[in-house]
């Protein structure tokens, strides 16, 4: 029997490390909010039953300006993130345990400022979801890396062995 596949879509994060007054998830891309890229994303896809968005007390303004031209049955309520993605990723589940009520249910947990996942490879998560108890996509790694050690610049492992 196949069950409901749930995504949660954290989006509760700050973008500090960028140094913006607005958050990644927020910034627009081809003159859509990244966001609502995912949203379409995964809405979108026929694997995916139902979508939780995880946001940030004081981003609920800018979510509702963007959900509400949104009109897909699959989207649910939002629900406030915590300080840390830990945190966001948690409350978004406790959110849905109701939801979540066959051992057949699955759960993928997607970042809201990443909005290049394609509807493929969601459908391979999903597939490999049905014999595995968790799984998550492997990019290969195409920079050259380097060890530092203090001065120090030492060739790094080698990238064929790594994802990413």
């Amino acid at each position: 029997m196949n069950g409901k596949n749930l995504v949660i879509i954290v989006a509760a994060g700050q973008g500090t490390r960028m140094k913006n007054a607005v958050p990644k998830q927020y910034l627009f891309l081809n003159k859509k909010p990244i966001i609502s890229i995912v949203l379409e994303t995964f809405l979108t896809n026929k694997c995916i039953d139902l979508v939780k968005v995880v946001i940030s007390e004081c981003q609920i303004k800018r979510y509702e300006k963007i959900v509400t031209r949104i009109n897909n049955r699959k989207l649910l309520p939002f629900e406030l993130g915590g300080k840390t993605r830990s945190e966001s990723v948690h409350k978004g589940l406790l959110s849905c345990s109701n939801l979540l009520t066959d051992d057949s249910d699955k759960v993928l947990i997607h970042d809201a400022a990443r909005p290049f996942i394609s509807s493929s490879m969601i459908n391979r998560l999903v597939k490999e979801l049905q014999s595995s108890e968790a799984v998550f996509p492997g990019l290969p790694i195409t920079d050259a890396l380097w060890y530092c050690d203090q001065i120090i610049f030492r060739k790094g492992p080698q990238r064929e062995k790594l994802v990413r």
